[in-house]
């Protein structure tokens, strides 16, 4: 059975999602490498987790409203190294 990677097959918790603290800035910050890059931040770990889980999610569902693929870079890498 093959693995469809379509967007309106995915959601946000099938990619890598991290949450990291910095010291610079003193927040939790939010990304998910290969679909967008810090794009959330707060003082909780959990409240920025929900916000990215958000943010991911309303992308899928915009590639998917667009007819596009939303397979990240580093997905494609380990297809092709299968």
């Amino acid at each position: 059975m093959m693995h469809d990677s379509s967007p309106k097959n995915k959601t946000a918790l099938e990619y890598p999602l991290i949450v990291k603290w910095s010291e610079e800035d003193q927040a939790f910050i939010g990304s998910c490498p290969g679909i967008i890059g810090p794009c959330c931040h707060g003082q909780d770990r959990g409240h920025v987790l929900r916000q990215l889980v958000q943010i991911v999610n309303d992308w899928l569902a915009d590639k998917e409203a667009n007819e596009s693929r939303a397979t990240p870079s580093w997905a494609i890498e380990q297809e092709t190294t299968a």
